[in-house]
């Protein structure tokens, strides 16, 4: 995210913190721009009673705190620590998303390189990834065609009610 930053920009970054060694490198990393800032979020007690999966660490729901804590800003872009941009972060930001609240796009690993007809083994299932999501997993066809990569989403606050997203949220609290 760094090296696709504009130096004309200020830039916040908000990293949702499950117990990360090593803030140093973070604040060493930035240290030389002085447009962007890093914040560390506690999250290591949240989401405790969370169900996870193969697909879904604690980590995952860590999105749903979006609504909560970022409420006064028009937009967020939300950026999984593995991910890497091939173009500025600013441009992403300022993609017309239209009257939508949140963004994403289909997940690439399925449709670059025919991902979708790899062969998978796991949990005794054997067949093609396209064959797991549906057959093991037991996803329909249409979930499986809009599948999408939530590692990087666009959040629309200005165009989200957030009242309904929070209470959303708290039901995953309780």
């Amino acid at each position: 995210m760094i090296d696709s930053s504009c130096s004309n920009t200020n830039y916040y970054i908000y990293i949702l913190d499950g117990g990360i060694i090593g803030k140093s490198n973070f604040y060493n990393l930035i240290s030389i721009h002085k447009n962007i800032k890093i914040h560390f979020i506690d999250m290591k007690d949240e989401f405790l009673a969370a169900s996870e999966t193969r697909h879904v660490s604690r980590a995952t729901y860590y999105r749903l705190v979006i609504f909560n804590l970022f409420i006064h800003f028009k937009r967020v872009v939300y950026i999984d620590a593995d991910s890497y941009l091939i173009d500025y972060i600013y441009n992403l930001y300022n993609l017309d998303i239209e009257s939508n609240s949140i963004a994403a796009c289909k997940d690439a690993i399925l449709w670059q390189n025919g991902c979708a007809s790899h062969k998978v083994n796991f949990n005794n299932f054997s067949g093609t990834y396209k064959e797991y999501e549906l057959n093991f997993l037991k996803h329909t066809k249409e979930r499986f065609e809009k599948y999408f990569n939530a590692g990087i989403l666009i959040f629309h606050l200005e165009n989200t009610d957030i009242k309904e997203k929070q209470k959303n949220y708290m039901s995953y609290l309780l």
